[in-house]
């Protein structure tokens, strides 16, 4: 049985400057810390899906957790790369290097689609998005203006939408219903590397004699 404990981290020793993988590992971390906050805040919001749509609040969340996959993947290429790591991942389980290989072929199509939808609506909101989803939304497509008693209270809750549009860019409507697209099935092939983070960071922690991690498999 796992037991719970809490482990004072001492920063400077944990992760020396000097020590390129150090950084690397420690980005790791932030972003995966980062994107556990966004998920658990994507799951709470389940509830508020309306007649199958989510609100804005909830796709404003996606759109963060979006932007921050699109980092965090970034980040895997250059430990990846890292000349340290590699030496660390060739020592580990045939099953743990498994992982990573799987995670790698993965990569590249699934970043390809993060990026396009990170530029466009989650790290910028580009106009030229905003006009293309406006003129290949169905003719029918409508939203809410909200207009309350004070200015504090007006939504524009049409503009759910747009974003819903500009998020859906190159999915047919039938693989909306069915879940089916290409783009979001290369997006979730690479969710898993959140979970590779605890592998990365239990890999260097055990290696630079810090906390032994239990075994990875």
């Amino acid at each position: 049985m796992l037991r719970a404990f809490v482990q004072p981290v001492m920063l400077r020793k944990w992760f020396p400057a000097h020590d390129p993988l150090a950084a690397k590992i420690a980005r790791c971390c932030i972003l995966r810390e980062d994107m556990k906050i966004e998920f658990e805040a994507v799951q709470e919001d389940e509830h508020r899906l309306v007649d199958g749509h989510f609100d804005y609040k909830a796709m404003y969340l996606f759109r963060n957790m979006f932007r921050t996959q699109n980092e965090l993947s970034n980040a895997m290429v250059g430990l990846f790369n890292d000349p340290d790591f590699k030496v660390l991942l060739k020592q580990q389980a045939p099953s743990v290097r498994k992982k990573f290989q799987k995670m790698a072929n993965a990569m590249p199509k699934g970043r390809a689609f993060l990026k396009d939808v990170r530029n466009e609506i989650c790290g910028h909101v580009r106009e030229s998005a905003v006009r293309r989803a406006l003129h290949t939304m169905p003719f029918d497509s409508f939203g809410m203006l909200d207009i309350g008693r004070k200015s504090g209270d007006l939504r524009y809750g049409f503009t759910e939408e747009i974003v819903a549009g500009i998020l859906l860019k190159g999915v047919r409507k039938r693989e909306r219903a069915k879940g089916t697209s290409q783009k979001f099935r290369s997006i979730a092939a690479i969710l898993p590397m959140f979970t590779l983070v605890e592998y990365c960071f239990a890999m260097y922690a055990r290696n630079r004699a810090l906390i032994d991690m239990l075994p990875l498999e």
